[in-house]
């Protein structure tokens, strides 16, 4: 019940910038079979793909690169109050 979720569909080469969540932890798991993506944090980098998941605990900053077209299945927990709410980080 408390949670904040969505299905994401994002293609090749577009890159996330580095964020991180002030109240919300994320779960990101892809659902699509050629889906595949590249989780940067400060402590690891990480490469994900069909069926696999990585949650990333609140304030972590982090980015990703999507490396094929994927489709996400993102959970935010706890449920975000105002839709989406990230703090990008300045480069």
């Amino acid at each position: 019940e408390d949670v904040t979720g969505c299905l994401y569909k994002i293609k090749k080469g577009r890159i996330f910038k580095g964020h991180y969540h002030k109240y919300s932890g994320e779960l990101l798991q892809i659902i699509n079979e050629k889906g595949k993506a590249t989780v940067v944090t400060p402590t690891y980098i990480k490469t994900i793909e069909f069926g696999q998941s990585i949650f990333i605990p609140k304030k972590m900053p982090h980015a990703i690169t999507i490396e094929e077209d994927t489709v996400f299945n993102i959970i935010w927990t706890p449920k975000m109050k105002d839709g989406w709410s990230g703090k990008f980080i300045k480069q």
